[in-house]
């Protein structure tokens, strides 16, 4: 077992799983940005998100929503933060 609990032969399959992805994955033109496994977009629209997001989160860059429990159920919610 590691320290995250997985036997270490999970580890071994999971490190020639991605050795074998990462030989097969096609390299991404410099212009394409990958945004995951199935996904790439042009670099300058996502430097354009990225900016455009960074300023939707505000002054303290995080969400403007916080996930917070129910008191009376226990049940997960968001609620906007003021």
């Amino acid at each position: 077992m590691d320290a995250a609990g997985r036997p270490a032969v999970a580890n071994m399959l999971y490190a020639q799983s991605r050795g074998l992805h990462d030989a097969k994955a096609k390299a991404l033109p410099r212009r394409l940005c990958a945004v995951d496994d199935q996904t790439a977009i042009p670099i300058d629209l996502h430097n354009k998100l990225m900016k455009l997001g960074g300023e939707a989160r505000g002054s303290f860059g995080y969400g403007q929503h916080k996930l917070q429990f129910d008191e009376s159920t226990g049940a997960p919610v968001l609620r906007l933060v003021a």
